[in-house]
């Protein structure tokens, strides 16, 4: 189990973002680890405000 721990950029659709994230990991760990059964966890802690200044 791999637990991630993000901040989501203001605008962005949090959805979207994390169902990549996971799919990129799950990719990622079948390629390098040969992992197959894997489970990964993302909880967005906050969304980050980018200062226009």
């Amino acid at each position: 189990m791999i637990d991630l721990k993000i901040v989501v950029e203001y605008g962005c659709s949090i959805h979207e973002v994390v169902r990549e994230l996971q799919q990129n990991v799950m990719e990622d760990m079948i390629n390098m680890a040969g992992l197959f059964t894997i489970v990964v966890n993302v909880k967005v802690e906050g969304v980050a405000i980018q200062n226009s200044r």
